[in-house]
C-alpha cells in the first residue's frame, strides 16, 4: 500500500468538497453523532479542534458542556495528548497553526480516563475499521495506549463520506471501532458493512 499516494488522493478528494457542504456535512455528522447511545452515555470524551479538511465538531463542545472534553494538543516531545477544556478562552492557536488547548490552564487527561475518542484521518476503510492518517504516528501511537487500558475506551472514525475508501492495515494499527460521516455510522463487520441506526 503506498500510502503517500493514499495521502495525496485523500487531501485531493478532501479538498474538491466545497466549504458550504463541508459545514452542512458537519452538522449531520454532529447530528447523528449525539443521537448514538456510545456518545449518550459517555462522561468523558475526547475530540479535535478541526482544521479545515476536518468535519467540525465544535458545536457539540458547546452544547453538551455537561460532558468532560479533552481536546488535542501536540506536547514538546512531539506525543498526542489531550487536555480538560471548559471553555473557548482555554484555547488558543499552537506551535503547528492549529487550535489547541493552553496546558497552562487545561489539566491533562490520561487514556485510562475516556470513554469516547473522536479521531480524524485523510481516508477511513469502512470494511476493517483502518485509518490512514496525516504520516506522523501521532494518533497511532496514543490509540494504542488506548487500547491496552483495562477498560478500552470506544475509537470512533470521523470523517466526510467520499474519504471512505479502501486500505490495508498494519499490524500495529488500532482499527476504529465505528466510522461516522454525514450519510451514517457505518460498523465493521467481518462480512458486511452495517449501517447503525442512530441508537447505536
Amino acid at each position: 500500500m503506498d500510502k503517500q499516494l493514499l495521502r495525496r488522493e485523500g487531501f485531493a478528494t478532501i479538498e474538491a468538497i466545497k466549504p458550504e457542504e463541508k459545514a452542512s456535512a458537519s452538522v449531520a455528522i454532529c447530528r447523528q453523532l449525539a443521537d448514538t447511545r456510545v456518545f449518550r452515555k459517555a462522561e468523558v470524551i475526547f475530540a479535535y479542534l478541526s482544521m479545515t479538511s476536518e468535519p467540525t465538531l465544535e458545536s457539540l463542545f458547546s452544547t453538551y458542556p455537561q460532558k468532560r472534553w479533552g481536546f488535542s494538543r501536540i506536547n514538546d516531545e512531539g506525543l498526542l495528548e489531550f487536555h480538560h477544556v471548559t471553555g473557548i478562552s482555554q484555547v488558543a492557536v499552537g506551535e503547528y497553526g492549529i487550535f489547541e488547548p493552553d496546558p497552562k490552564q487545561c489539566k491533562k487527561l490520561t487514556p485510562e480516563e475516556v470513554n469516547l475518542i473522536l479521531v480524524p484521518g485523510v481516508a477511513f476503510d469502512a470494511s476493517n475499521g483502518a485509518r490512514l492518517g496525516r504520516g506522523r504516528g501521532h494518533y497511532d501511537r496514543y490509540l494504542a495506549k488506548v487500547a491496552s487500558t483495562p477498560e478500552p475506551a470506544h475509537i470512533m472514525g470521523v470523517c466526510f463520506a467520499n474519504q471512505l475508501t479502501s486500505l490495508n492495515p498494519e499490524e500495529h494499527d488500532v482499527p476504529m471501532d465505528r466510522i461516522i460521516t454525514e450519510k451514517g455510522i457505518v460498523q465493521h463487520v467481518a462480512t458486511t458493512n452495517l449501517i447503525d441506526p442512530a441508537g447505536a
